[in-house]
């Protein structure tokens, strides 16, 4: 004779019950383990500084481009204001684009990029390019808002208010940076300026010892 097993109406609806039960609480389990991970995952990306390396298609450490965008008389520029940095200015003049030759640099390839306002009475002598913005390739350029360069950047190594509210991104670990051994470099520095919220100049690249 076969076994039979016969449930009454309590037992399969306290089985029925027990299955939701685990269901229910498998889901939430599931669901729980994704929001943490979805968490860590965007703590991370907003807290993950992406130095630039480019601006309007020049590269830190890179001739390419120098001589159609520079000039090819970019390295004769140098020093010609005292420093070892050369510019050029925005299409319609509004920007400038100052390019840092540090010691020990190949020609034409350029440690640091600095952007600020043209002030006029100062730039009648700089070339003017045919850029319309200086934009890295994050997408920062002038005009931005604090909020908007901490959303791309994440929180600063150091901030400073002074007349200019200055926000600072530095990596200087060069034993686990990626970025500083590609480059045998000392340290990467960028510094976003603001005023009135807005703005007004930054610079990026490799610090000089």
């Amino acid at each position: 004779m076969k076994n039979t097993i016969i449930l009454s109406n309590t037992g399969i609806r306290n089985l029925t019950f027990a299955s939701a039960l685990f269901l229910f609480l498998l889901y939430n389990n599931v669901y729980s383990v994704a929001q943490t991970e979805s968490t860590v995952m965007s703590q991370e990306k907003s807290s993950c500084f992406m130095a630039d390396l480019m601006v309007s298609d020049l590269r830190l450490k890179s001739s390419d481009n120098v001589d159609r965008l520079l000039g090819a008389d970019i390295m004769d520029r140098l020093g010609e204001a005292g420093f070892n940095e050369a510019s050029i200015l925005s299409a319609d003049r509004s920007q400038e684009l100052v390019v840092v030759f540090s010691p020990g640099d190949i020609a034409k390839e350029f440690s640091g990029f600095k952007i600020r306002e043209a002030i006029p009475a100062k730039s009648e002598n700089i070339p003017v390019s045919e850029i319309e913005d200086f934009v890295t390739e994050s997408g920062i350029k002038l005009g931005m808002s604090k909020a908007e360069i901490l959303a791309l950047n994440g929180e600063p190594t150091s901030i400073e208010n002074d007349i200019l509210s200055k926000l600072q991104y530095r990596i200087a670990d060069a034993e686990n940076s990626a970025l500083l051994q590609e480059y045998n470099q000392y340290a990467y520095v960028a510094d976003y300026y603001f005023h009135g919220g807005k703005l007004v100049e930054f610079h990026f690249g490799f610090e000089y010892p």
